[in-house]
C-alpha cells in the first residue's frame, strides 16, 4: 500500500534526514522519493488512549493520523518548507475529512492528492489533485473533484496520470494536463476500465 512505510510498521524505516516527529505534534505517515527530491507527510500523533478492543493507535501503528502536513525535504535547502493543505487555499473543501495519500515535487511545483477516507460518492466535493509553486506558496491549480483517490499518480512528460475507484463505484484512469490539471478527455467512458 505504501512505498516506504509499512501500514503495520513491520517495515518502518525512516530515511536519513527525514524527522519522525515535527514541531511536537506531528508524526510521520510516508515517504515520498518519486519527485525531484522527497517528500514527507505527517499527520495527528497517534492517541496512547485505549481504543473499544484493548489496543491504542499507538500500539497498532506510530504512523501519523489524517495526514495533511506536507514537508519539503531539499537537500540543497537549510530550512524545509512545511505546508498544511488545510490551511491552502483550495476550495471547494468537501465536508469529510481529506487526507494527503500522495505528494512529489516536480519542476519546482508540489503536487498532492487528497482524499476522503471513505470512495467517494456522486455528491462528494472531494478526492482531488492539487499543484502550488513552491516558490511562491501560490496554489496554481485544483482538480475537478472526484478525478483521484488511488495510492499514487504519476508524471509522465506533461501529464498526470491517476485513478479513481472504490467499493460500488467504477474504477476510472485519468490523464490530467501537467500544467492546467484539466482532463484530456472529459468523458470518463473514454478512459475507465471496469
Amino acid at each position: 500500500i505504501y512505498p516506504t512505510l509499512g501500514w503495520d510498521d513491520t517495515d518502518f524505516k525512516i530515511p536519513e534526514g527525514v524527522p519522525a516527529v515535527y514541531d511536537g505534534k506531528w508524526a510521520l505517515n510516508d515517504v515520498f522519493t518519486d519527485g525531484d527530491f522527497p517528500v514527507a507527510i505527517y499527520g495527528r500523533m497517534p492517541s496512547e488512549k485505549p481504543l473499544p478492543w484493548g489496543e491504542s493507535e499507538k500500539e497498532i501503528s506510530c504512523r501519523g493520523r489524517d495526514p495533511h502536513l506536507i514537508m519539503l525535504l531539499d537537500p540543497s535547502k537549510e530550512v524545509k518548507k512545511v505546508y498544511n493543505t488545510r490551511n491552502l487555499t483550495i476550495t471547494p473543501k468537501d465536508s469529510l475529512s481529506e487526507s494527503v495519500e500522495w505528494a512529489m515535487v516536480k519542476d519546482g511545483v508540489l503536487y498532492f492528492s487528497e482524499c476522503t477516507v471513505t470512495a467517494p460518492d456522486k455528491d462528494s466535493q472531494g478526492n482531488y489533485l492539487v499543484a502550488v509553486d513552491i516558490k511562491t506558496d501560490k496554489t496554481l491549480w485544483m482538480s475537478k473533484p472526484r478525478t483521484v483517490n488511488s495510492s499514487n499518480f504519476l508524471i509522465v512528460d506533461n501529464s498526470i496520470i491517476c485513478g479513481l475507484g472504490g467499493s460500488g463505484i467504477t474504477d476510472y484512469i485519468y490523464v490530467l494536463n501537467r500544467y492546467t490539471g484539466v482532463k484530456y478527455v472529459d468523458d470518463p467512458t473514454i478512459m475507465s476500465w471496469q
